[in-house]
C-alpha cells in the first residue's frame, strides 16, 4: 500500500481490493507548520547542530551536524530537507552506537 502512495496506477478502478481512500490525493501540509515542526525536531534532537560554512555534513569524529545558513538555499524548504537529512546521520549513530566506531575508524 505504501508503494501506491508514491506511484499511483493510472487506472485505479482496474485494481482489486484497494481501500476507497487509495484514489484520494493526499493533502498538502501547511509550509509554515512544517517549518515550525522541523525546528522543533532539530532543537529536541540533542544534536550539536551548527549553522555556517558552505557545506552540509555530519562530522562523526567530532559528533556534530553542520549546515550552511538558510540564505545559501534557493528555498527555505531545501534548507530544512538538508538539515533533517544530516540530522538523520547523527540519529543513526545514536540508534546504533557501534556505527560511530566504524565511522571514526574510516577517517
Amino acid at each position: 500500500m505504501f508503494f501506491l502512495r508514491l506511484c499511483r496506477p493510472t487506472l485505479l478502478d482496474q485494481c482489486e481490493g484497494l481501500p476507497t481512500e487509495a484514489g484520494v490525493a493526499p493533502s498538502v501540509p501547511d509550509p509554515v507548520m512544517t517549518r515550525i515542526e522541523a525546528d522543533i525536531i532539530i532543537k529536541r534532537s540533542g544534536a550539536d547542530f551548527r549553522i555556517g560554512g558552505r557545506e552540509a555534513y555530519y562530522a562523526p569524529a567530532e559528533d556534530f551536524v553542520m549546515v550552511p545558513p538558510q540564505v545559501a538555499f534557493p528555498d527555505p524548504i531545501n534548507w530544512y530537507r538538508t538539515a533533517l537529512h544530516e540530522l538523520g546521520h547523527n540519529a543513526a549513530i545514536r540508534i546504533m552506537p557501534h556505527l560511530l566506531d566504524v565511522a571514526r575508524s574510516a577517517l
